[in-house]
Parts: structure tokens; sequence; C-alpha cells
């Protein structure tokens, strides 16, 4: 039983010190903004030259940000400290749609349709070079698309974790660490337990 214990300790402390992203943050545009200024949420700085347009383009009552080919200039997301990119929310399209997102470390990719793209979908190079991030682009390449719910994570302490698979649900570490203590003493109190009843016998 005491091997038991002391495996159960070294788990926790493995999954405590493994990087692991703390609480997934998530840009939405809904903060006032005065156009055409740059637009500063959660830590985050949006800007493109001329101007941005946030508006709520797809008629969702929420505010989301658009970019067409025909603005030329990329937009830049710059974050306030390290950062890995979990997921953006492509909220509307207008004609066939191309945007190219790039990261100051090299990644790359493409967002041709509607919905969540999940930065886990891509290769794990890939991952990489999105992961500790201090900014990254997005150029319109064809027609337009409305973005919006920009997530990340912070990387607080240690190492950057790559991106998340479910981006909300992500534990802090400090949470698995709390989880792994609670098993430890878990175990511990089945051993005292155990004893007492044998030396009862």
């Amino acid at each position: 039983m005491r091997s038991f214990i002391n495996t159960a300790c070294a788990v926790a402390l493995a999954i405590g010190l493994a990087p692991m992203q703390a609480q997934a943050i998530t840009v939405t545009f809904d903060l006032p903004y005065s156009y055409p200024g740059s637009y500063i949420e959660s830590g985050v700085t949006v800007s493109q030259s001329g101007g941005l347009i946030l508006a709520d383009n797809n008629a969702d009552s929420s505010m989301d940000i658009f970019n067409a080919v025909n603005q030329s200039q990329p937009i830049t997301f710059t974050f306030g400290a390290l950062s890995t990119l979990d997921a953006l929310d492509i909220v509307g399209l207008m004609g066939v749609a191309d945007a190219h997102m790039q990261s100051n470390l090299g990644g790359s990719f493409h967002v041709l349709g509607m919905g969540t793209f999940l930065l886990n979908s891509l290769p794990a190079a890939q991952q990489t070079l999105w992961t500790g991030i201090s900014s990254f682009t997005w150029t319109q390449l064809g027609g337009a698309m409305m973005l919006d719910n920009v997530v990340f994570a912070l990387c607080a302490t240690g190492p950057c974790a790559p991106p998340a698979q479910n981006p909300v649900a992500n534990p802090e570490p400090a949470s698995v660490v709390l989880m792994g203590s609670g098993l430890a003493g878990l175990a511990a109190w089945r051993l005292r337990r155990q004893r007492a009843v044998s030396s009862q016998n």
C-alpha cells in the first residue's frame, strides 16, 4: 500500500509539473470601441493600418471583427505576454473567403469556412509554432470574413503548453495538483483504516 501512495504522489507531482494550460481567455470584441483606434481586450491589442471594422456584421447580437481582401493590410493581434492560440470562431463569410493566419514564430494556416477552428487540429510541428507566441497576423487573401472569440492561454509559469483540445474546459494546473493530492490523501486514509482494522483483529 505504501508503494501505491508513493506512486499516487509521484503521478500528482508529474501532472502538476507538466506544461498544462491555465484557464482559457477569450477575446469577444464586445467592449466599447472607437473607430479607427486599436482595440484592446484581455491583454490583446488588435490593430490594422487604416482602422479596424468592428460591428455586428452577421446580425447575431454579438460584435465581431471584419476583414476583406480589398482592405489589403493584415490585422495584427499582439499579446501582452507569451501565449498559446487555441481557437478562432469564424462567424460569417462573404464570397470565396480565404484567411491566412501567421504567428510571429512562423506558424501558418488558412481558414476557408465557417465554424470553430481548433489549433490542435494542425500537425504537431505546426502546433509548436503557435505555442508561446507574442503576436499573429490575419491577412484576407480572398472574399471577406467575420471573426469572433479568439481563444488563447497565457504562459504564466514554466514552458508553454500546446493548443488545447477543448480550450474552455481545460483545468488549471493548480486544480490538477489539488486533485492528485486528494487521491494521495484518500490512499493514506485507506491505509490507516486497514491498519486499524488489522490491529483490532
